[in-house]
């Protein structure tokens, strides 16, 4: 797998993977790794509908989220509407 070699590349560059800079590569490594992240993904499309499946999640949380908070905010106008 091509990716691995690059992987562990930028990997011993870095004293950490918090301190890898990305905004310090060369425009040719940038280039090398997005052809192998492409690659990558083409090879594994699974990973893309993983991904979006933790998206729409992650939306549906937010969504639920929104929805409580609008619930709350409107509490008294949905509950003392002097009818119920």
């Amino acid at each position: 797998m091509r990716l691995i070699p690059t992987l562990t590349a930028l990997a011993l560059t870095a004293t950490s993977a918090l301190a890898l800079d990305l905004d310090a590569v060369t425009e040719a490594e940038r280039d090398t790794f997005r052809a192998e992240v492409r690659a990558y993904l083409l090879d594994n499309p699974e990973v893309l509908m993983e991904a979006i499946g933790v998206l729409e999640a992650w939306q549906e949380q937010a969504e639920t989220m929104r929805d409580e908070q609008l619930a709350q905010l409107n509490a008294s106008t949905l509950l003392d509407d002097g009818v119920s």
